[in-house]
């Protein structure tokens, strides 16, 4: 049996303060967000300020951020409303300033309601443990898996027993943040079971050990209105080098990752607009 390979997660303890910034009007975060907005009323051709700081409390580095203010009237928007970053690692905050600078020219009163929408990519790493089991055994195998903590679950179904060289199961990747998945990356299994040959599939998509759009029939995979809770895939293992013969079980383990752009909305508020003279 080949040896088995163990993943480590460093863990990143970060001091989070979730508050509400600014006055009672400002919605309360449900997320790595603080977002403070004055001033709620402003006179026409004045300014709204928007002190936004995001926060990664994931244990690996969130890349790619896109940040994005939706939902303004053309008149209002602004090429500071849309903010990439490269890069914020493990328990860091990342600090910004919008404006939303008024017309000058309204005869009515206007109300804003804007949102702020982040999008990210983020690679979960994972494994899970496997016993192979002798025909007629009853034997029990306690078994071990894991994953580095971000904003989905990763879960495996129909490995935990295999008495066969062939085996197929599923890998569930699961929505579990505050978002939804706008786009599956990339799925890996780089650590298979006794040197066996991986083949993952899902919906029309099949592949080997990785399935990524662009491949194949995988355009579903960047198909956000049918992946943004998740997906559960077919995982299939061939070949499986167990000696089924024995009279011992066995364990193995297998790894992978799945990177995923995942996008969430921080709701801004009512900003009211008034024409001046008022």
């Amino acid at each position: 049996m080949k040896k088995t390979i163990y993943l480590f997660a460093l863990v990143f303890a970060a001091a989070l303060v979730f508050g509400c910034l600014g006055n009672g009007d400002d919605p309360t975060p449900t997320g790595d967000y603080t977002l403070s907005v004055e001033p709620r009323s402003v006179m026409d051709g004045g300014v709204v300020t928007l002190d936004l700081r995001i926060r990664n409390s994931f244990e690996k580095s969130i890349n790619n951020i896109d940040i994005d203010m939706v939902g303004l009237p053309s008149a209002y928007q602004e090429p500071g409303h849309s903010v990439n970053i490269a890069e914020i690692m493990p328990g860091q905050e990342y600090p910004m300033i919008m404006t939303i600078g008024t017309t000058g020219d309204l005869r009515t009163e206007q109300r804003l309601n804007p949102d702020i929408e982040v999008c990210f990519d983020y690679e979960t790493d994972f494994f899970f443990d496997s016993s192979f089991i002798p025909t007629g055994s009853t034997e029990q195998v306690s078994l071990d898996r894991g994953q580095t903590r971000g904003p989905i679950t990763i879960s495996t179904s129909g490995f935990d027993r295999i008495h066969r060289q062939d085996v197929t199961g599923s890998l569930n990747i699961q929505n579990d943040w505050i978002g939804e998945i706008a786009r599956i990356n990339r799925v890996e299994i780089y650590e298979s079971l006794e040197g066996s040959n991986v083949e993952l599939g899902y919906s029309r998509c099949t592949a080997g050990n990785v399935m990524q759009p662009g491949a194949g029939d995988c355009a579903i995979l960047e198909n956000r209105a049918a992946i943004r809770n998740g997906i559960t895939a077919t995982l299939s293992f061939k070949g499986i080098g167990f000696n089924f013969g024995g009279d011992r079980a066995g364990i193995d383990r297998a790894a992978g990752s799945v990177d995923v752009t995942y996008c969430y909305e921080i709701p801004v508020g009512s900003i009211t607009v008034m024409p001046t003279g008022r």
